[in-house]
């Protein structure tokens, strides 16, 4: 039961698990191999891993595998963005929401909400109304790249320097993804329902001073309506 406990409290100091110590002088080829694959992940191309030799991994040449898509740099700032503290903008505006593609497609239902009418014994009540329209749209791709140098593993300043790249590039989708909130709510040109935009048309038309006398036989261009307007004028 102690040794249980103390591997437990060893587990709970050290959550992660230590990357592969390269040696400081003419490390191997594995050495190198091991290393790079706990900060990149799997190659994108391990079929070149053959071309790598001992040679490539004493002058810490970076292996042309891993040149192309990587899904452990890709996975681990989901799981920095995801996971870390977020701003109003994307928990509680526009929550971050996982797709499928990269097209959109969403179905907007407006139901027309109205008072019930009077029915007669045994009559048929009005039948509810409703609208249902279909949109599209496209995802739009964005990305920001980091430099390392080749052998930026080997010492502590080189791996504290990558590990602040990608909490850079964190807090570069975070303030990104904030704009493009703020100007998707300001830039919102959806067209409202059609018995909302009736009864702004209403308002609208109520609100509109009605014209004189005088004004309304002065509003054509004709001799009579000059005629006419001075005889109302006397």
């Amino acid at each position: 039961m102690a040794d249980a406990l103390a591997g437990a409290d060893a587990a709970v100091q050290q959550p992660f698990k230590p990357y592969h110590q390269i040696a400081t002088f003419a490390p191997s080829k594995n050495d190198i191999l091991n290393t790079l694959e706990f900060f990149f992940g799997k190659p994108a191309q391990p079929e070149k891993l053959h071309d790598f030799s001992e040679h490539h991994a004493a002058t810490y040449h970076f292996p042309d595998a891993y040149l192309g898509k990587n899904v452990h740099l890709r996975d681990t700032l989901n799981n920095l963005i995801l996971s870390s503290p977020q701003d109003w903008q994307t928990t509680t505006a526009l929550p971050w929401m996982k797709i499928e593609g990269v097209t959109v497609v969403w179905d907007e239902v407006h139901f027309d909400v109205r008072l019930l009418q009077r029915v007669p014994y045994e009559g048929a009540s009005r039948m509810q109304t409703s609208m249902r329209r279909s949109h599209r749209d496209r995802v739009v791709r964005r990305g920001i790249a980091l430099i390392v140098e080749s052998d930026f593993y080997r010492t502590e300043a080189g791996r504290k320097y990558f590990s602040d790249q990608v909490t850079s590039i964190r807090y570069c989708v975070q303030e990104t993804a904030n704009y493009d909130v703020l100007f998707s709510y300001l830039t919102c040109t959806r067209t409202p329902p059609p018995r909302a935009h009736a009864l702004r048309v209403a308002s609208r038309v109520a609100s509109r001073p009605s014209p004189t006398p005088l004004q309304a036989t002065t509003t054509t261009t004709t001799g009579t309506s000059r005629r006419t307007s001075s005889r109302t004028a006397t």
